[in-house]
């Protein structure tokens, strides 16, 4: 499903059980500047994300943000995280 750039190490297996333990987090520098390389060259993650509708999804992920707004309008104030 993901092709990474060949001078990626391979240091992940896919547990037989489909169960992957989450067992570490990313480092804030990490996510700013992956090490890791997709099949063209550029700088991604490799994301896992589980999902009701979709199942397993596993991707790239590059220019990874967040961002918080909040709207204050006539309304109720909201929160938006994205």
């Amino acid at each position: 499903m993901v092709k990474p750039h060949p001078t990626n190490s391979a240091t992940f297996t896919y547990p037989p059980s489909r169960l992957l333990p989450l067992n570490c987090t990313v480092s804030v520098q990490e996510v700013r500047d992956p090490t890791t390389l997709a099949e063209n060259g550029e700088p991604c993650m490799m994301v896992f994300k589980r999902g009701n509708t979709t199942g397993l999804t596993i991707g790239h992920a590059n220019t990874i943000a967040s961002f918080v707004r909040h709207y204050f309008n006539d309304k109720e104030p909201e929160t938006s995280m994205e």
